[in-house]
C-alpha cells in the first residue's frame, strides 16, 4: 500500500441491505408486489377462497353474537321420516337427530373452526419450522437434539396420540379451556412433521454459496436464519398444511360420532363444551349418525354433505394459498 493511502472498511451485510433500499424509487416496490401478485393465479385462488371464510366468520359473529357457541335453537317441524331436505325455508334442510336448521349451524362454525385450524396450524408450524431451520443453522448440539425429539415424538402414530394426550389431561384441565387446550395439543404433537423436512432443506441451504458470502461479510446467525434460509426452506412445510387440515377434523369428528353412535356413553371425552357445539366436524360426525342409511343410499345426504363441504372448502384454499407461496418463494429462490 502506498504512503498517504488508507484502508476502506468493509460494509456488514446489513449496510448493504440498507444501501440496495436506498436505491428502490419510491412506490416501485409495492408495483413489483402487485405484478408478482397477479401473476400468481394460485396465491390469487387460494387468498379469495380464505377471504370469503373469513368474511363469512365475521358476518357469523356479528349476526349470532352471545349466542355463537350456545346449543342450536330447535326449529319448529314436524319430526317425519325422512326429515326436511333442502329448501327456500332451509338451504342446508334439518337435521334430524339435532332437530335444527343445518345452514345456521354450519354458518356459526366458521368462526370457531378457523380459529381452531389456525390455532392448531399455526402452532405447530410455527415452532416446527423455527426449530428445524434453527438446529440446521446452528448444527452441533442444537441440531442433535431438536432432530432426536422430531425423531422420538415422529415414531407415533399422531392423531391416537393426539387423542390419548387429552384423554390423560381433560381432567386436569378447566371446561372453559378445554376447547382451545385441544388444537394446542395437535401443535405439540404435529411440530416434527415441519420440522424434520425444513431442518433437511435447511442443511442444504445453508452450505449455498450465498449464504457463505453472507456469513463471510459479517451477518449474524439470526440474518441467516431469516433472511436466507428460512425462505429457501419453507416449501416442505407448506405441502404438509393441507394435509394436517383434513386430519385435525378426522379428530374432530371422532368424538361426536362415539357419542351419536353409543347413545351418549361418550360424553365425558368430548372436547366441546356441549353434544350440539357449532363445529364443522361435530356437524359432520352428527349427520352421518342420524342422516347416513345402508338401505337407502345416500340416505339424508344434505346432514353430513354441506358439513363436509365446508371442511374441503377450507382445505381447498388452504392448498391453493400455499402453492401460491410456495410458487412466490421460488420465484425469489431463482433469482
Amino acid at each position: 500500500m502506498s504512503a498517504g493511502s488508507h484502508a476502506v472498511a468493509t460494509p456488514t451485510i446489513e449496510e448493504l441491505d440498507a444501501e440496495v433500499e436506498r436505491w428502490v424509487r419510491p412506490g416501485q416496490g409495492w408495483r413489483l408486489f402487485l405484478r408478482r401478485f397477479l401473476g400468481n393465479p394460485a396465491l390469487i385462488t387460494g387468498v379469495g377462497v380464505l377471504g370469503a371464510y373469513v368474511a363469512i366468520a365475521i358476518a357469523a359473529v356479528v349476526y349470532y353474537g352471545p349466542t355463537l357457541t350456545t346449543p342450536p335453537f330447535r326449529v319448529d317441524w314436524a319430526e317425519t321420516i325422512p326429515p326436511p331436505g333442502p329448501s327456500w325455508a332451509h338451504p342446508f334442510g334439518i337435521m334430524s337427530g339435532i332437530g335444527v336448521d343445518g345452514f345456521g349451524e354450519v354458518a356459526r362454525a366458521f368462526p370457531i373452526d378457523l380459529g381452531l385450524v389456525f390455532l392448531a396450524l399455526g402452532s405447530a408450524g410455527s415452532v416446527g419450522v423455527l426449530l428445524g431451520a434453527y438446529a440446521a443453522v446452528r448444527g452441533g448440539a442444537a441440531d442433535f437434539w431438536v432432530s432426536f425429539a422430531a425423531d422420538v415424538e415422529a415414531g407415533m402414530p399422531p392423531f391416537f396420540f393426539v387423542i390419548v394426550l387429552y384423554l390423560g389431561l381433560e381432567l386436569t384441565i378447566p371446561p372453559a379451556w378445554r376447547l382451545y387446550a385441544f388444537p394446542l395439543l395437535f401443535g405439540a404433537v404435529l411440530w416434527p412433521y415441519y420440522a424434520r423436512p425444513v431442518r433437511a432443506v435447511a442443511k442444504q441451504v445453508v452450505t449455498e454459496p450465498y449464504v457463505e458470502s453472507a456469513r463471510a461479510a459479517g451477518a449474524t446467525r439470526a440474518h441467516v436464519l431469516f433472511r436466507h434460509v428460512l425462505p429457501n426452506a419453507l416449501y416442505p412445510a407448506l405441502a404438509q398444511v393441507p394435509v394436517d387440515v383434513y386430519s385435525i377434523f378426522f379428530v374432530f369428528t371422532i368424538f361426536p360420532f362415539l357419542n351419536c353412535s353409543s347413545g351418549g356413553l361418550y360424553n365425558l371425552i368430548t372436547p366441546f363444551p356441549n353434544l350440539f357445539f357449532p363445529e364443522w366436524g361435530s356437524l359432520l360426525a352428527q349427520g352421518t349418525c342420524y342422516g347416513f342409511s345402508i338401505f337407502a343410499p345416500p340416505g339424508y345426504w344434505w346432514m353430513y354433505f354441506f358439513p363436509a363441504a365446508a371442511i374441503i372448502g377450507l382445505g381447498f384454499g388452504l392448498t391453493f394459498t400455499c402453492d401460491g407461496i410456495d410458487r412466490w418463494l421460488s420465484t425469489r429462490r431463482r433469482a
